[in-house]
């Protein structure tokens, strides 16, 4: 079975390698964006984040449903995060510890950047013989934790079809955004 505090070094240090290549430095907004999140692709389960983040309410979505959330929720996140991303190539990773249950892990470290020292912990799950990333706990927060009760909040007084719609705007509000250049 692979380490999974190796392979998120390992692809931790790829976001970083890659933030701070001249490519990186002297692309377009654009350009920046999509090796940003090629590379974040690599490390992080989009579909594993999207299931645990509608939990029980995952399973009552069609399959077009599903794909239609993970494709707009991944974008809201890539937009969201891309500039918190590139901000973090300094950061200095350490992996304090992990544990591991079956095909799912937690890598605990420590994140020592210009603000101090943050722990930070990865939730993983093994697929294909490669741990992927599907929850990310910053100083105790979850993102899929708080993620999860906005969702089910708008699923409960707009059903699907009204959160679907949402995602949407707010996804087409972050791409007019990002090729205008701005954060």
């Amino acid at each position: 079975m692979p380490d999974p505090g190796l392979q998120l070094k390992s692809f931790l240090d790829k976001m970083a390698t890659h933030l701070k290549s001249e490519a990186f430095s002297r692309g377009k907004k654009t350009g920046q964006y999509r090796g940003t999140v090629a590379v974040a692709s690599e490390g992080i389960d989009f579909r594993e984040m999207s299931r645990r983040v509608l939990g029980k309410q995952w399973e009552t979505l069609t399959s077009e449903q599903q794909g239609r959330f993970v494709d707009l929720f991944s974008k809201l996140l890539k937009y969201t995060y891309i500039k918190k991303i590139t901000q973090d190539a300094d950061k200095k990773v350490e992996i304090k510890r992990q544990r591991i249950r079956g095909r799912r892990a937690e890598v605990k470290t420590m994140v020592t950047d210009q603000g101090g020292i943050k722990p930070v912990a990865y939730r993983m799950i093994l697929k294909n013989r490669k741990w992927m990333i599907y929850d990310i706990i910053v100083e105790g927060i979850s993102l899929v934790h708080n993620y999860g009760e906005q969702m089910r909040g708008i699923l409960r007084d707009k059903q699907i079809a009204g959160l679907l719609t949402m995602l949407s705007q707010k996804v087409n509000k972050l791409e007019v955004r990002q090729r205008r250049g701005q954060s």
